[in-house]
This record gives C-alpha cells, sequence and structure tokens, in this order.
C-alpha cells in the first residue's frame, strides 16, 4: 500500500474513533443529564418535604409559645408560694417552741415552788403539831408510869434477886 493510502486510512480509522468517542461523550452527557434532572426533582421533593416539616415544627412551637410561657409563669408562682409558706411555717415553728419553752420553764417553776411550799408545810406541821403531841405523849406516859407505880404495889428486889437474874443471862 501506498503512503498516501495508509494515511487515509488512518485518517478514516481516526475519524470513526472519533465519532465513536462524540457518541460516547453524548451519552454520557444524556444520562448525566437524567441523573441530574431526578436528583433536582428529589432535591425539590425533599425540600418541599423538609419545608413541610419546618413549617409543621414553627406552628407547633409558635402554638405552644404561649402555654409554655404560662406554666411557666405557673411554676415560678408556685415556687414564690412554697418559699413564702415555708418561711411563715418556719416563723410558726419557731414561736411554737419559744412558747413550749416558755410553759415547760413556768412548769418547772411551779413544781419547784410547789415542793418547797409542801417540804416549808411538813416541817411546819412537823414543829407546829407533832413536837407538842410528842411533847404532850411523852407527858402523859409519865404520869401513866407514875400511877403505875403508884399503884403497883411492887415492892423492890433484892440485890440477890437481881444477880441471880444476871447469872441467868451470862
Amino acid at each position: 500500500m501506498d503512503h498516501d493510502t495508509l494515511i487515509a486510512v488512518f485518517v478514516v480509522i481516526a475519524a470513526i474513533a472519533i465519532v465513536i468517542q462524540a457518541a460516547i461523550l453524548l451519552g454520557f452527557y444524556l444520562i448525566a443529564r437524567r441523573i441530574h434532572n431526578q436528583v433536582s426533582g428529589i432535591c425539590r421533593e425533599a425540600k418541599q418535604n423538609m419545608d413541610r416539616v419546618v413549617a409543621a415544627a414553627m406552628e407547633i412551637i409558635t402554638s405552644s409559645r404561649d402555654p409554655l410561657k404560662a406554666v411557666t409563669a405557673n411554676v415560678v408562682e408556685m415556687s414564690r408560694i412554697v418559699r413564702e409558706r415555708t418561711g411563715l411555717l418556719d416563723e410558726a415553728v419557731g414561736d411554737w417552741t419559744e412558747k413550749i419553752r416558755q410553759h415547760v420553764q413556768r412548769i418547772d417553776q411551779l413544781v419547784s415552788t410547789f415542793i418547797e411550799q409542801a417540804d416549808h408545810t411538813a416541817s411546819t406541821f412537823q414543829r407546829s403539831i407533832l413536837g407538842p403531841l410528842q411533847e404532850v405523849g411523852a407527858i402523859f406516859k409519865g404520869v401513866q408510869s407514875g400511877i403505875d407505880f403508884f399503884f403497883s404495889r411492887h415492892q423492890p428486889s433484892t440485890a440477890r434477886e437481881s444477880t441471880h437474874d444476871e447469872e441467868m443471862f451470862i
């Protein structure tokens, strides 16, 4: 073959190769475009769905803002009332404790005073009544012994009898 023919064959083969490459590139372009369109559609649907979800979430947040504010205000108010009542209760318990302490002191003083007065009354009773009664009793006993001695006709014992009695005990 001749040099010109050979060049013509190579040019034809190169042209066919370039056409095949152009067809393949066109196919890649068409596939990429179709994929791009599908991805764009999916993105649009996802964006629409996300917009609906975001709108619903914002609606929930917006609609729950006022009830949450009310709940928060109620919790704050309840906390304030509990603190206030706890303070009042603490104050009342302190007052009760002080009053009970004062009453216990007063009862202790009353009991101490009562015991002192009872001791004083008992000692006064002993001095005023029992003492003279004991003296009168002693006088009566002495008088009775004298009367018994006077009327008994008891004769004094002899020394011998008393010695004999002492020997019996030894």
